[in-house]
């Protein structure tokens, strides 16, 4: 069985709830897990779900976890400390999301990599026995994130590559 990718365990999911709190968010459908994979390793970096970072569009990079503490001091818990602070432009990111449209022009965006979904678009999570106190921080970290008006935000939403989901 293939790991699709590193879990972060300081998230969580459960599907419908979760689905309310995506309201505002750009969904992205990357064609392949692989892809975004391939894209991270080739930064030096580790792709991760269930994982939340900022993208500053006028610097083309990501935030350090130092950056986001700063920048947004009262959401920094729901950040990893494990934030990959690789430079690339905004169209080479729209490109891998498999995304045809444009990024804004400026300023910052909060981007999500949510748990991977199976073929019939249900979240991993309700197919894989995660526990109710992983759920519950996943939750908490969605309802965190879509708090953050102040940004556009885009959900990166990957198909699982788990045989049987």
């Amino acid at each position: 069985m293939k790991v699709s990718l590193l879990l972060l365990l300081g998230g969580l999911l459960n599907g419908a709830a979760a689905e309310e709190s995506f309201s505002d968010w750009v969904e992205v459908y990357p064609e392949t897990y692989e892809q975004i994979e391939s894209f991270y390793l080739a930064h030096d970096c580790k792709p991760y779900q269930n994982h939340g970072a900022i993208y500053d569009i006028d610097e083309a990079r990501f935030l350090s976890f130092e950056e986001i503490a700063v920048f947004l001091p009262a959401q920094k818990e729901h950040f990893s400390p494990d934030q990959c602070e690789m430079k690339v432009a905004p169209d080479e990111l729209t490109n891998v999301w498999s995304y045809a449209k444009a990024l804004p022009a400026q300023g910052r965006i909060v981007v999500f990599y949510d748990i991977s979904v199976n073929s019939k678009g249900e979240s991993m999570l309700q197919k894989l026995p995660f526990s109710e106190e992983f759920k519950a921080l996943y939750h908490e970290r969605v309802d965190v994130l879509s708090s953050i008006t102040s940004l556009p935000k885009y959900r990166v939403i990957t198909p699982s590559s788990l045989s049987g989901g």
